[in-house]
């Protein structure tokens, strides 16, 4: 009876100013609402109410519910969500067992205060849902009949902040939808900390308050109090602690805080803030606060109800909203009445409450579209009828039918289930048992259904309740309909990543599978429970004691064909990234992972080893030609997943594992299941044999190792390795690893890996290994590889190379994922430096370079002499077993970002023909290459030459100290650094062969492939490339290794990235085949810079950072090839796509589109320039007006397309500031200018007067010509007008006498 007054309790709303969050937050109270319930729910002194004859009767426990007046609103479907579903997993296992014995034997049921315990998740979701709940158009309980409106006396105008606040404009918008009474009591409350720097008297404030607003005006002082002792004696202390917990961010802690920081109200404090709360729910006070009797506010009701009835003129008194429900308005009378029934229901004054109820009841009967009130009435009656005493069965029954029909008629299923569970707790109250199950079952049941009625669904709400229906099925053993009720649950469950609900549906289903006699079910649910969990580890080790009583069960009593069924056990966890097979015991515990190994399920390893295979052995048949040694590889495939040992020699199986429970687990015979020869079919049974006790078991054709036990602790991760020792020559299938848990129960875990065949389907491969004769064994390690550098910088390492084998090591290759960072000396060069200065000072130089774009990731290592003496440029050196050598390499920072660097080196050995005389080694390394420098170049056109251009660069320094720029290098084969003032010009006496360009070549290779089927590769002639540096100290050459090969490297890098997005449709190696490395305008610029050592103990850093991509050609470098299929000439003579050749037919489409659609943007190729100097001078009062003549170079770009142009001369613009300047002679010349031809021509001009004039008036208009002179109409032209200023400055001589 006690939880339905609470929860049908009046509600006080309260709302406070915004200078009293800090009064909240700095407490760690969420709201005020939080802070006044304690003295309301329950009040502790008695109160005296009074019935509807005026009769008075003392009550005690009475409760006053607070909630923000802002936070009032239609009941949440969301939050009801939220609210049911996250406090469900703590709570899902109860701390008590029913003992039906001992219950049988003393005869005692159980009484109402153990149902609690005995089902804690019920009832926290009971408490949720019949307290956390909005006001209903159909009831008044959760309306507020008063209003507390809150100010501290920090506030600088309270009486200003109350008005604000107490205003009809301040309302939430629920009050608009016209069912809940904007009239309700104000009270106002002063609050005053004593501790507060306010400079108001709070007597003063009070004062003028009840001017202004009335007596209903309060004030409420605080002082804080410091000793925790007496404020955990106040009963207000256990609410804080509850409430706070059911708020997030809340603890325990929070609760200690808020009890040092917050409030201790003193004795007078406390009497002030009691009456507030609960003496003005007195009889006579009524009327202002909560409710009145007939005399008061009930009369005033009445009175209300007979003047609406009355009326010749009757007032709307219901609507439709937009959703199409139907409510009455606040004042009508139907709600006025049911107002009536509901505030002498919270005052406990039943008798009078049952026949407003009914009266109500009869009203809403005969309006269909009011059956949600109906229902409410009908509800309300049965409570009235609950509450008091010598209650029939059939009264109750009748009340409650009724209501929960006709709430299911009205589909309001919310407040059916509300219903059902508020009258459960009556029955329960009464003690109604026998009837409490029926009804409960009737809920949990059907009302689940009723939540896949609502748009959109509420599943996990649906399977709450079928859990909560499968419990009771449980208690009255139904056990068939308890596991259907589970298993539909989990179906919702088992997708959301609820551990917890998920263990306990199926620990629960494996308990009502081994009831009904099913072993192989229960196992199998009992297996899902060994995972990572938030259960405790002593609930664990139950689950764990349990599975392994109930597996010894089903293994000594089951068939074959049982154990069959049985799913996989999940524990231990293999970690499968690191599932590495080795030929090197510490292959796991290697910080850089510098060991052979066969990484499972790895697709970079296989595309890096496929790449070393074809390019690095089997197509390179230059190798020392006389000799047997470097024979083929066998094939690709072969190369790529054999893992090649020799005998006798150990093979290491590295696992990882990992223990997902709280509890340890017993691992024992732990071993590799191999097969030596061909793969066992699956239905091939195959016998592990009794390894006990064993450290190696032999089989045929090899031995592997056995670890006998091995204990993984609760959460443990560990590393172990089980070696394979084969005996003879063959191939050996590792099939998987077996092992048993708790010495009981078998397990298998398959090394199969995943990969990708020739159709891109997934498949899985059988690890193997191929067993050869005696081999070399390769190990690498690099010497102080540093974690990070800075972009550009260079820093020079050694790599230590090992043979660890029994066989000499001969062809050693390398393919690298990054060869843009790396550059790998000779051993010749132990002693290079990072950079290597010009001799003589100068500041240019010349080299060859070879113009094809080659692969650079895939490299040959040049290893010493047996004698161990560096090889000669055309000896093979072998390195002999248990020697080794190093290597320099230098690394440059060449792209910023966190790089993981893969290094696959292919091996062979000394004197060995076999076809499988190939190895493997992989090595990682990690790199962060950091910012330092940002560089950005822009070129333009220079006006006093057409071949100078102007550079200007923007350097930014990323870092927070000093860089220093020591030079700028040009690379180019046309263009150099010819000055200071950094102009690009070309090289004197420059002059390129068409037949022989870049360009040229490229179009021609391009040409053919477009007309013929022959796979025509480029091989360009090396270019003569010119180096102009500027530098502020030593000049750096540009012309040595390693700074050519990162040159190189880098420049290959970024064609290949450029030419894959202009060709995307073309493979790397096409593109190879199809491009050259650089054009003949192509301009390459290097800064370098050096970082000062900042201490004694460091070094000074030196780098470089590359300007590419650099085009000083007017016209696209293929233009040669473009205006061939321009506008879809000579398209006829392409033969047709044939689906033989369907890639070459598609690799034909993309070169095309690419060429018709170029991104670069088209420009004029003709450049003008106008020869003139910068003064001149003439006597203009002797000779009258001044004629000048002006040299004009036209000069046609272009080295393939004639240009048709007309250049006009223009008179000046009105309102210059400059003087007029007029042109004389002809205004426009015409003519036509050949490929890469310049022509030359006068103008002349007439200047009346001394001054600045601008020249740069003219406007020039160019068509380009095809092959018969005629102008091409596919190309609309271009007009060309002046950018830049042009002035010259006339002097008067007479001026400068």
């Amino acid at each position: 009876m006690a939880y339905i007054q609470k929860c049908l309790s009046p509600l006080a709303a309260i709302i406070g100013s915004e200078d009293t969050r800090s009064l909240t937050s700095k407490n760690n109270l969420p709201d005020l609402a939080a802070l006044f319930s304690p003295f309301g729910d329950p009040i502790t002194s008695n109160v005296t109410l009074r019935d509807s004859k005026g009769q008075a009767s003392v009550v005690d426990n009475f409760t006053l519910r607070f909630k923000g007046l802002n936070e009032l609103d239609i009941f949440d479907y969301q939050q009801l969500n939220s609210v049911l579903t996250e406090p469900l997993p703590p709570l899902l296992h109860g701390n008590l067992k029913v003992d039906l014995n001992l219950l049988k034997q003393s005869g005692v049921g159980i009484e109402y205060e153990d149902f609690e315990r005995y089902t804690p998740w019920y009832t926290q979701y009971r408490d949720y849902f019949s307290l956390f709940d909005g006001p209903s158009e159909h009831e008044t309980f959760n309306h507020p009949i008063a209003c507390i409106f809150v100010v501290t006396t920090e506030n600088p105008d309270p009486v200003s902040t109350f008005s604000l606040l107490s205003s009809q404009a301040s309302l939430p918008k629920i009050f608009e939808k016209g069912f809940m009474d904007k009239n309700f009591l104000k009270h106002f409350l002063l609050i005053h900390e004593e501790k507060s720097q306010s400079q108001q008297n709070p007597e003063q404030t009070l004062i003028a308050l009840k001017k202004a607003f009335g007596l209903n005006c309060s004030l409420l002082k605080l002082s804080g109090k410091e000793n925790l002792t007496e404020l955990r004696d106040k009963h207000y202390y256990d609410y804080w602690e509850n409430h706070i917990k059911l708020q997030e961010g809340f603890s325990k802690a929070v609760v200690k805080s808020a009890d040092e920081n917050l409030i201790s109200v003193s004795e007078k404090d406390e009497q002030i803030l009691h009456g507030l709360h609960f003496s003005k729910v007195d009889i006579n006070n009524i009327e202002t606060f909560v409710i009145a009797s007939r005399k008061g506010m009930a009369g005033r009701l009445f009175s209300a109800f007979s003047r609406s009835s009355k009326s010749s003129v009757q007032p709307k008194n219901s609507l439709i909203d937009a959703s199409g429900k139907f409510m009455y308005l606040s004042d009508s009378s139907e709600v006025l009445q049911r107002k009536l029934a509901d505030y002498s229901f919270m005052l406990r004054d039943y008798v009078f409450a049952y026949s407003i109820y009914d009266s109500a009841r009869k009203l809403y009967q005969n309006n269909e579209q009011a059956s949600r009130y109906f229902a409410g009435s009908q509800e309300m009656l049965g409570f009235c009828v609950l509450m008091t005493e010598g209650v029939s069965k059939v009264t109750i029954e009748s009340n409650f039918d009724l209501a929960v029909d006709t709430y299911k008629f009205s589909k309001d299923f919310l407040y059916e289930t509300r219903c059902t569970a508020l009258f459960f707790e009556m029955l329960k109250h009464k003690k109604f048992h026998r009837d409490a199950p029926t009804l409960l079952n009737k809920m949990t049941g059907e009302s689940a259904f009723c939540f896949l009625t609502e748009s959109p669904i509420m599943a996990r709400k649906y399977a709450f309740f079928l859990v909560l229906a499968a419990n009771r099925y449980t208690k009255c053993l139904q056990r068939a309909h308890a596991f259907r009720c589970y298993s539909d649950a989990l179906n919702v469950y088992e997708t959301q990543g609820w551990t917890l609900v998920e263990d306990h549906i199926n620990f629960s289903l494996s308990r009502q599978s081994i009831h009904m006699g099913d072993l192989v079910s229960g196992v199998n649910f009992l297996s899902k429970l060994m995972r990572s969990s938030r259960q405790s580890p002593k609930i664990q080790a139950e689950y764990l004691k349990d599975f392994y009583f109930i597996y010894g069960q089903l293994k000594s009593i089951g068939k074959k064909e049982d154990m069959e069924k049985l799913k996989p056990l999940n524990i231990p966890i293999f970690i499968d990234k690191s599932t590495i097979i080795s030929l090197s015991r510490n292959a796991l515990n290697s910080q850089s992972q510098n060991d052979e190994r066969t990484k499972v399920n790895d697709e970079h390893w296989e595309l890096l080893e496929s790449d070393l295979v074809e390019y690095g052995y089997n197509k390179n048949q230059a190798i020392k030609k006389n000799s047997s040694n470097f024979s083929k590889i066998v094939s690709v495939k072969q190369a790529v997943n054999i893992l090649t040992c020799a005998v006798g020699e150990s093979v290491f199986v590295h696992l990882e594992i990992e223990n997902p429970l709280q509890v340890s687990i017993t691992l024992s015979n732990i071993s590799v299941r191999c097969n030596f020869g061909s793969i066992p079919r699956e239905d091939e049974d195959y016998n592990d044999g009794d390894r006990s006790n064993l450290i190696l078991v032999e089989r045929s054709g090899f031995t592997v190792e056995n670890i006998p036990d091995f204990i993984l602790g609760p959460n443990e991760r560990a590393k172990l390795q089980v070696a394979i020792i084969p005996k003879q020559e063959g191939t050996i299938y590792i099939l998987g690893v077996v092992y048993l848990v708790g010495g009981l129960i078998p397990c298998f875990k398959s090394l199969k890996s995943a990969k990708k065949n020739l159709n891109k389907e997934e498949e899985f491969v059988t690890p193997k290994l191929n067993v050869t004769l005696p081999m070399p064994v390769l190990d690498i390690e690099i010497l102080n590889f540093p974690e990070k550098i800075f972009s550009g910088e260079i820093i020079k390492l050694f790599l230590n190379i090992k043979n660890n084998g029994n066989r000499g090591l001969v062809n050693l290759k390398l393919k690298l994922s990054h060869p843009s960072f790396f550059y790998f000396g000779s051993l010749l060069d132990v002693d290079q430096e990072e950079y290597v200065y010009l001799e003589n000072g100068k500041n240019s130089e010349k080299f060859l370079l070879n113009n094809n774009l080659n692969d650079f990731s895939l490299l040959s290592i040049k290893l010493p002499t047996k004698d161990l003496k560096s090889a000669s440029e055309f000896e093979d050196g072998v390195l002999m077993p248990e020697q080794s050598c190093l290597v320099p390499i230098f690394l440059r920072g060449d792209r910023m970002g966190k790089h993981t660097f893969r290094f696959l080196f292919g091996y062979q050995a000394e004197e060995n023909e076999t076809p499988a005389n190939f190895r493997t080694f992989k090595f990682t390394q990690n790199l962060n290459v950091q910012p330092s420098l940002r560089i950005n170049a822009f070129t333009r056109p220079s006006q006093r030459n057409l071949d100078e251009f102007t550079l200007g660069i923007e350097i930014e320094n990323l870092q927070n100290f000093v860089v220093l720029i020591k030079q700028l290098s040009a690379v180019s084969s046309k263009w150099q650094i010819k000055t200071v003032n950094g102009l690009f010009s070309r090289i004197d006496n420059f002059k390129f062969e068409k037949e022989t360009s870049p360009e040229h070549l490229v179009s021609k290779v391009i040409e053919s492939i477009m007309y013929t089927e022959e796979n025509i590769t480029i091989y360009p002639p090396p270019l003569n490339f010119h180096i102009s540096s500027l530098s502020m100290d030593k000049v750096f050459t540009c012309s040595e290794n390693p700074f050519k090969e990162f040159s190189c490297r880098s420049r290959t890098q970024w064609r290949m990235t450029s030419l894959s997005q202009n060709y995307n449709g073309l493979s790397p190696e096409k593109l190879r085949k199809l491009f050259t490395l650089y054009y003949s305008d192509d301009v390459d610029l290097t800064l370098f810079w050096e970082m000062p050592a900042t201490s004694s103990k460091e070094k000074k850093r030196l780098g470089h950072q590359y300007i590419m991509g650099i085009n000083l050609s007017l016209q696209s470098p293929l233009t040669e090839i473009q205006s061939k299929f321009l506008g879809g000439k000579n398209m006829e003579g392409i033969p047709e796509s044939r689906a033989l050749f369907e890639q070459t037919v598609r690799e034909k489409k993309t070169l095309i589109n690419t060429l018709l659609k170029s991104k670069s943007k088209e420009v004029s190729p003709l450049r003008i320039v106008f020869n003139v100097n910068e003064n001149y001078f003439h006597d203009f009062i002797k000779n009258g007006d001044c004629v000048l003549s002006f040299p004009v170079v036209l000069n046609n770009s272009s080295s393939v397309r004639s240009v048709k142009f007309t250049l006009e001369l223009l008179s000046a613009e009105n309102g210059s500031n400059l003087k007029v300047m007029i042109w004389s002679g002809k205004n426009f010349i015409n003519g036509i200018l050949k490929p890469e031809e310049e022509g030359k021509y006068n103008v002349f001009a007439t200047f009346a007067s001394p001054g600045i004039y601008e020249l740069n008036r003219w406007k020039l208009s160019v068509h380009m010509l095809d092959d018969n002179g005629n102008e091409d109409k596919g190309n609309s032209g271009f007009i060309q007008t002046p950018n830049l200023n042009q002035s010259i400055t006339v002097h008067n001589r007479i001026d400068l006498i």
